[in-house]
């Protein structure tokens, strides 16, 4: 399960539900890297304001970053002008001790000029499957002229509509394993199974997608499964069978997941992964929690 879950859960502590202190992602975020299990984390993604902020804090106390190399990806939020992202790429790169390491943004005019940066830009899709699908054919090109991009899509509910289904997520999944783009998710991925869940809003419960679903989902995908076999494999609440099917992984197949799924973002990083330890997948002592 090393390769399978190395760098994977991208560090979204300061979007919601989680909404931390730009102070306190950082300092945690680095805390985090100290103990083994910070080789299965990918960046901390902050907001346009965010990156503003974390300038200041650095200017005032420039101790608060622990090492020269803090993996920062910025994310853009629907609606966010391209300027202000740019921008905000600009602070990062310009600032002592951060690492920009990839661009998150939704579609808007444009916005193929952050390509020029030479680092990974995530283009999050809509859910309808048409306008993807012209999405993911712009992607597919750009990736043919040698440019690092790869879909995004949201796991969680949002104004634009509930937590999609296992029929919606498999479309996608499929969608882009035929267009030979690479895909990251967002939102949602707290469970490394799924099931059905307190509700985000506090009332009530909702359906949610487990990680564990996604990789053995995304593996059915590349062996050339349809839509209909994609979507069981995502709808499956049985903890039991879906570890058995991980445990027997290969290298082979760790890697070719790992290729076509690039990272999910998650603003409580342990939750997932202490539930893949709770099924006998990852070693509990990996997960050992840093000093405050």
């Amino acid at each position: 399960m090393d390769l399978l879950t190395r760098s994977l859960v991208d560090d979204a502590a300061i979007f919601p539900p989680g909404l931390a202190p730009v102070r306190q992602a950082v300092e945690d975020h680095q805390r985090w890297r100290s103990v083994p299990l910070g080789r299965r984390l990918g960046p901390l993604l902050l907001s346009a304001p965010a990156v503003t902020e974390l300038r200041d804090l650095l200017i005032g106390d420039p101790s608060l970053l622990a090492s020269s190399d803090l993996p920062i990806g910025v994310v853009a939020r629907p609606g966010t002008p391209l300027d202000t992202l740019r921008e905000a790429v600009d602070r990062v790169q310009e600032t002592a001790g951060l690492e920009l390491v990839t661009v998150e943004l939704a579609p808007t005019e444009s916005w193929e000029r952050l390509l020029e940066i030479g680092l990974p830009v995530a283009l999050e899709l809509p859910r309808d499957p048409e306008e993807a699908a012209t999405q993911l054919s712009e992607l597919a090109g750009h990736r043919a002229r040698g440019a690092e991009v790869v879909a995004k899509w949201r796991t969680q509910s949002s104004p634009a509509g509930p937590i999609p289904t296992p029929d919606e997520l498999a479309g996608f999944l499929t969608a882009c394993w035929a267009a030979r783009v690479p895909f990251k998710l967002t939102g949602g991925l707290h469970h490394a199974i799924a099931r059905t869940a307190p509700a985000q809003s506090g009332e009530g419960t909702e359906e949610m997608h487990g990680a564990l679903n996604v990789a053995l989902a995304t593996l059915a995908t590349v062996r050339g499964a349809g839509p209909e076999e994609v979507a069981a494999v995502l709808d499956e609440r049985d903890g039991a069978p879906l570890a058995s099917s991980a445990r027997q992984l290969d290298e082979d197949a760790a890697a070719a997941i790992r290729v076509q799924w690039m990272s999910f973002g998650c603003c409580g990083v342990t939750d997932p992964l202490d539930e893949l330890a709770g099924l006998g997948l990852l070693d509990p002592a990996d997960l050992t929690r840093p000093p405050a």
